[in-house]
């Protein structure tokens, strides 16, 4: 004989939460007093690849359905889980447990309780990201004309969106400062003085600053005396 919530979870997929939710008990037994939530919705910030419990506690539940759900997806009805993601499981009653969070986790999760009154506690998550670069171009060799112009370009990705510094190996930039902020420097009337090493590093306080390197080189023209 298959579990009475097998019919509950058919019902979840068949149906929009909506609907679910004004039917959704164990059984028939009357419940004396109204149920109600003992924790509360809550922001949360992780980092990627950490685990995270979202609380749901309730007194008073009695025979309705407690149901995790994001948008209109329902994650958990009771003690079975509805969603296929296996990172998804509850832990110490009905906390949603997330692991290994990824950049799609991001949004609002919904404990609710499936007695028709639309009684739902709401976490919304906020997933961080450590800074990434992308150099232009990729292999960060660069060459430029002497008494020409180059932008050198760092693009950084993370959440939140990081800061850019740039500085240079070993000097100061040409400008004479040891550090500018922004994700491009360009530089005029380019000379050999110029080259090197220039360093972007980006940061936005989710894990360590990276810095990857760019090396410029300026060809100057070569002037041949005649024998």
């Amino acid at each position: 004989m298959k579990n009475p919530l097998f019919h509950l979870i058919l019902f979840l997929t068949t149906y929009d939460y909506s609907t679910a939710a004004a039917v959704l008990t164990r059984g028939n037994a009357l419940v004396t007093s109204a149920p109600r939530f003992t924790t509360r919705g809550q922001n949360y910030r992780v980092v990627i690849g950490d685990t995270l419990v979202l609380p749901c506690e309730v007194e008073n539940l009695g025979t309705y359905v407690l149901l995790w759900r994001r948008g209109a997806s329902v994650l958990t009805a009771d003690k079975m889980m509805v969603t296929r993601d296996t990172r998804f499981r509850l832990v110490d009653g009905f906390n949603l447990e997330i692991s290994d969070v990824m950049p799609q986790d991001a949004g609002d999760y919904v404990c609710q309780i499936g007695d028709g009154g639309n009684r739902d506690q709401i976490h919304t998550v906020e997933i961080l990201v450590p800074p990434s670069i992308r150099t232009s171009p990729a292999s960060g060799q660069l060459t430029a004309r002497k008494g020409g112009t180059i932008t050198l370009e760092c693009k950084a990705s993370g959440n939140p969106v990081p800061s850019i510094l740039w500085s240079r190996k070993d000097n100061s930039l040409p400008s004479g400062e040891k550090a500018l902020e922004g994700f491009s420097i360009t530089l005029e009337k380019v000379d050999r003085h110029q080259a090197g090493v220039y360093q972007c590093t980006a940061n936005n306080g989710v894990g360590d600053p990276v810095t990857v390197d760019m090396q410029l080189d300026v060809l100057c023209k070569i002037h041949y005396n005649n024998l």
